[in-house]
């Protein structure tokens, strides 16, 4: 089985808001760092793009410091489960993926509403540990607190072990 990354909602529109982009600041080299070792390790890295900036907008593009790259996985959603309405299950099952690593914008939504997503479709979720933004920090520390949470560097000797 293999462990994917999802990178939720990393995009211009986001950064660009007064009142988000702290909070994305400070997971932005996490996350970056946690694409590498993903990477590293063959595990498939997901970005999952948000239409409300509308997808024709520069708002729409992922945040210029993310590490994307053409060999990952690109996903646009219209609604905040990054499953509901897209091919996010198919190519999870295609890739033979059985746990999610789950990151990004925002936690009291997007993001909490992905890990229930994948947990009903039968993958086992977790969020990253200092991977998640919201536009209030206590949203981030209650979202972190209810679901289970995990740092890359477990994920990291799980990849080294062959345990994910």
């Amino acid at each position: 089985m293999n462990t994917a990354l999802i990178v939720v909602d990393m995009q211009n529109a986001y950064f660009g808001m007064d009142n988000c982009r702290k909070s994305l600041q400070g997971i932005l080299g996490y996350v970056n760092y946690s694409i590498h070792k993903f990477r590293e390790a063959d595990q498939p890295v997901i970005f999952i793009q948000d239409e409300d900036p509308g997808v024709e907008s520069p708002g729409y593009d992922l945040y210029e410091k993310m590490d994307a790259d053409k060999t990952d996985i690109f996903i646009s959603k219209r609604f905040s489960n990054s499953f509901w309405q897209t091919d996010l299950e198919n190519i999870l099952k295609d890739l033979n993926v059985g746990m999610v690593l789950i990151c990004g914008f925002a936690a009291e939504y997007c993001v909490q509403a992905t890990y229930q997503g994948a947990m009903e479709r039968g993958f086992e979720p977790a969020l990253l540990q200092h991977g998640i933004a919201s536009s209030n920090e206590k949203y981030v520390d209650f979202v972190q607190d209810i679901y289970r949470t995990t740092s890359i560097k477990v994920v990291e000797y799980m990849f080294k072990t062959k345990g994910f």
